[in-house]
């Protein structure tokens, strides 16, 4: 493995990037940039300050990317703004299906026309807490807000169709083939939930004590970070244990991508890993602080054309 490129001249990095058709579309602090996905020349940037540790996403020639306030649709190709939607206090990045974007606020879970930035629905919630990054499957859009429950929503018309509560509060959900999991808890009581997604009944859910990420699924297998080793591989289908990755006490962090049978993590320590996905034996490693800066992953990798892309707390992608 060996750096191909780095971005040095721009804002503080602030989350994931997005790639699509070539080109990364990567926020930071004062700008969204468009990079050529080969030599990550700068094909335009856009005057959006960002907001949070949030990721953008792509659909149709048009980039999603939020602020403190509000939602921006950019144009992919010229770096135009679209339209803008208000938000109020928006925690979660945007989800696109069926030129639908589907993004969270304080409010509740909002569903936007993609083209235009009309609203089709919002489903009002309760209390003060910003709704998380909401994931969609079939006719159903799921979704928590930190009050210990788990949504699902008539994709249609918002309307609820059942409520799960948990131990704790949750954050990001994945859904895979009619299962949501999720992580909830801190403070040694977390745990993993494997949820029904058609009537919201638990499957099971097991404890992980240390873990500090978003989970990832794919065939079959649960992946997530924590505290005390790097990377967790868990069954999907019953929670048991398959495998765990942990090297010099290194912490995992914020969270693992897959692509093929390679999990790709970043941690505390400045260490970027591919590890075999189902044996969980370590395929390389790389050091994220080439020129002695302080290098830690902000969020999850990115994977493209057999590229990592990873931002750092020094120089930002």
């Amino acid at each position: 493995i060996q750096q191909e490129w780095e971005l040095e001249e721009a804002g503080d990095a602030i989350s994931s990037p997005a790639i699509a058709d070539g080109v990364v579309y990567y926020p930071t602090d004062d700008q969204l940039y468009a990079l050529d996905i080969d030599d990550g020349s700068v094909l335009w940037t856009s005057e959006v300050v960002g907001g949070g540790n949030t990721t953008p996403a792509v659909s149709d020639e048009i980039v999603y990317t939020l602020t403190s306030g509000s939602l921006y649709a950019i144009d992919a190709e010229t770096g135009d703004t679209v339209f803008i939607f208000d938000l109020d206090r928006p925690n979660s990045s945007p989800t696109v299906i069926n030129e639908t974007v589907y993004i969270g606020d304080s409010t509740g879970l909002n569903a936007i026309h993609a083209q235009d930035g009309s609203q089709r629905w919002q489903h009002e919630m309760d209390g003060t807490n910003s709704v998380h990054t909401p994931a969609v499957e079939g006719d159903t859009v799921y979704m928590s807000n930190g009050d210990n429950s788990i949504y699902a929503l008539d994709i249609e018309e918002g309307t609820q169709k059942w409520q799960f509560n948990t131990n704790s509060s949750s954050e990001n959900l994945v859904v895979r083939d009619g299962t949501i999991y999720t992580l909830t808890g801190d403070d040694g009581d977390e745990n993993l939930y494997a949820i029904d997604a058609t009537d919201g009944t638990e499957r099971w859910a097991v404890p992980v004590p240390g873990a500090i990420s978003a989970p990832a699924v794919a065939s079959g297998t649960v992946y997530y970070c924590s505290h005390d080793t790097i990377l967790h591989a868990v069954d999907a289908t019953n929670g048991t244990e398959r495998w765990v990755f942990e090297e010099e006490s290194r912490t995992g962090f914020p969270a693992p991508a897959i692509a093929g049978n390679t999990v790709y993590v970043g941690t505390l320590q400045e260490v970027l890993y591919g590890i075999n996905a189902e044996t969980g034996e370590k395929r390389w490693s790389f050091a994220l602080n080439q020129d002695d800066d302080l290098d830690s992953p902000i969020g999850p990798p990115a994977v493209a054309n057999s590229t990592v892309f990873v931002e750092t707390t020094g120089d930002p992608l």
